[in-house]
């Protein structure tokens, strides 16, 4: 449809745009239906960026008049007292280490390890590898790739990082071997120990299960149609709300079900479900199960679709 001036304000859909609220028609049509207008679209600029952009910068693009005019708001709230700048050391600080390298150290693929939360490689051994790929997840041929599948994470923290080597063998030994072998030694070998062995028992209830980092996980609106007003924090969604994640994707599934359906939704803990083990109700949601407690911090809640 046409721009008008009339138009309401909404998040931009425009690639590599931040902190943006515009009035153009640039949107899904989807965003207009009745149900899901008062969602999706603000009355004034005012409103968008104090909903989306609460603590940020918040860029404004205003199609009126026609050509686009470009603008920014600032925070609402200022800092009551200017901050202090620290004095300079005497000595300057040591350099900072050097960040972790993009270029893999093998040519196996790259998938997401679900225990760790870290991208690693398809191979056995030291890290960056992972061991063998499970069948149902995603490869990716690069680090970088496998952590732009989880844009919420730092590319620092996300890929895993390899091993530390030791240093290489001398070329010679330290010592020279001497001119003659030692003597055969004439101890005789000690008796065996009369004392029984000081190790406990093991015990006869198994380990618990290790915890699950579900922080690769976010909270969304639920894609199964027969989930009608429901947050999830599956991994089942369109790829294009990445992105707009900051829009989509929650941390919690009360933020998820306030943003998209007012505050009151039906929530499905997709984590407790995928780890019977553990205990769920992370983020405000979910059923909680016997056995150890599984961390499903990292799925995030949604809109339902």
């Amino acid at each position: 449809s046409e721009t008008t001036c009339k138009a309401r304000w909404h998040v931009s859909t425009k690639k590599n745009v931040e902190n943006t609220c515009t009035n153009d028609s640039d949107f899904p049509k989807s965003w207009a239906s009745p149900d899901k207008r008062d969602i999706f679209f603000y009355v004034s600029a005012e409103e968008c960026c104090q909903e989306l952009y609460p603590n940020d910068k918040c860029n404004l693009v205003n199609i009126c008049p026609k050509g686009g005019v470009a603008d920014t708001m600032e925070p609402t709230e200022m800092p009551t007292e200017a901050p202090k700048t620290p004095k300079p050391a005497k000595k300057p600080s040591p350099a900072p280490t050097p960040k972790q390298t993009r270029r893999p150290t093998r040519k196996e693929p790259w998938y997401v390890d679900r225990t760790s939360g870290k991208c690693v490689q398809n191979c056995s051994g030291r890290s960056p590898c992972g061991g063998p790929k499970p069948q149902w997840e995603d490869q990716y041929s690069t680090v970088q790739a496998c952590c732009d599948s989880m844009p919420w994470k730092a590319f620092e923290v996300c890929g895993a990082t390899p091993s530390p080597t030791g240093a290489p063998p001398t070329a010679s030994p330290i010592d020279p071997p001497s001119a003659k072998p030692t003597k055969i030694p004439t101890q005789k070998p000690t008796k065996r120990p009369t004392a029984s062995p000081t190790t406990a028992k093991p015990t006869k209830a198994p380990t618990p299960v290790p915890t699950v980092d579900c922080s690769v996980y976010k909270w969304h609106m639920s894609t199964d149609p027969a989930e009608l007003e429901t947050c999830t924090n599956s991994e089942d969604f369109p790829s294009a709300w990445l992105d707009n994640a900051e829009f989509f994707m929650h941390e919690t599934s009360e933020k998820c079900c306030k943003k998209a359906f007012s505050g009151n939704c039906q929530v499905k803990d997709w984590c407790a479900e995928a780890n019977p083990g553990g205990g769920g109700n992370q983020g405000g949601g979910g059923n909680k199960g016997d056995g150890a407690t599984v961390d499903c911090s990292v799925y995030k809640w949604h809109m339902s679709t």
